[in-house]
């Protein structure tokens, strides 16, 4: 599915959107950043991102380049928008 459909394909894969994640595989400013660096990564002409990446959840988007931290990053939500400049 993530050839149809790119990084949200991933997530949609074997219906693990319908289901509850363990802490490892929750979706947070953090681990959505680095999965879609990783996918980038694969990609034939990849040399790295250009700048940090911004992924920001809620009201963590109106922070001016917002560089979320593992341990106090916030979880995606459908309610939230969810903001992700990269630096492709």
């Amino acid at each position: 599915m993530q050839e149809l459909y790119g990084a949200v394909g991933y997530y949609l894969e074997n219906g693990s959107h319908k289901r509850k994640r363990t802490e490892e595989e929750k979706l947070t400013e953090v681990s959505v950043s680095d999965k879609l660096e990783e996918f980038r990564s694969k990609q034939q002409h990849f040399m790295g991102l250009s700048f940090e990446t911004i992924s920001s959840v809620g009201s963590n988007a109106a922070i001016i380049h917002h560089a979320p931290k593992p341990e106090s990053c916030a979880e995606l939500h459908a309610d939230f928008m969810y903001l992700c400049d990269s630096g492709g």
